[in-house]
């Protein structure tokens, strides 16, 4: 019953207040479709990281894991291990010292990191837009069916509670509406902020230990 009454005002409300309304459903949707996205995304980049690494320390060669990766790599980890794998291949065949070969091994990896790191942080800016501003632009919709209501009544000769009580109602239902798309949205920009900051740690953790793995066998 409240779900169809709270349809009832928002279909009585002024066209503004509806705009207002359907804008802030929109997106509210997709700041939900975004946040299931991004946990499964990141959930899946984990499991496929955790597989890599297991194979990675488990190898006894550096280039039989390489040439065994015949279907290509998969996740962050992997592709950047290919990406250093290809670069030492190059560095061994021009004879080139162990400190230049770790900043170009550093560099090829750190542009694997910001490749992926952007593709994690797509649409977050979209989620930290909804649920910064989800509130506000609700509370203009109610402003403006508060004026707008306010303005019909002072054209009547009088008015009771009968009368003022539906107007606010269709005003105050854009805030609610607000409040519902910008919750969610501030709280997962923060939940998947720090799982994408962890999994950064992470990548550069691992770059860190394939990068001191490759120069000491470029030494060797």
């Amino acid at each position: 019953m409240k779900g169809s009454s709270s349809l009832v005002i928002i279909l009585r409300a002024p066209l503004m207040i509806k705009l207002i309304v359907f804008i802030l459903l929109v997106c509210s949707i997709v700041s939900v479709a975004v946040i299931l996205l991004k946990i499964s995304r990141i959930k899946t980049l984990n499991k496929l990281s955790d597989d890599f690494e297991s194979d990675f320390w488990a190898s006894k060669s550096l280039d039989k894991l390489f040439s065994g990766m015949h279907n290509g790599p998969y996740d962050p980890m992997s592709n950047m291990f290919c990406a250093a794998m290809i670069e030492w291949k190059d560095i061994l065949s021009k004879n080139i010292d162990s400190f230049s070969a770790g900043k170009r091994i550093e560099r090829v990896t750190n542009v694997v990191i910001r490749k992926h790191l952007n593709e994690l942080e797509d649409w977050m800016g979209f989620l930290a837009a909804i649920g910064t501003n989800g509130v506000i632009i609700g509370i203009f919709g109610t402003v403006l069916g508060i004026k707008n209501g306010f303005s019909s009544i002072a054209a009547m000769k009088g008015a009771n509670v009968s009368v003022i009580a539906p107007i606010i109602s269709e005003a105050l239902i854009a805030t609610a509406i607000g409040l519902i798309a910008a919750i969610p949205a501030a709280i997962y920009y923060n939940i998947i902020s720090a799982k994408i900051n962890d999994y950064l740690t992470r990548m550069e953790n691992f770059q860190d230990e394939l990068c001191t793995i490759i120069v000491r066998n470029t030494n060797d």
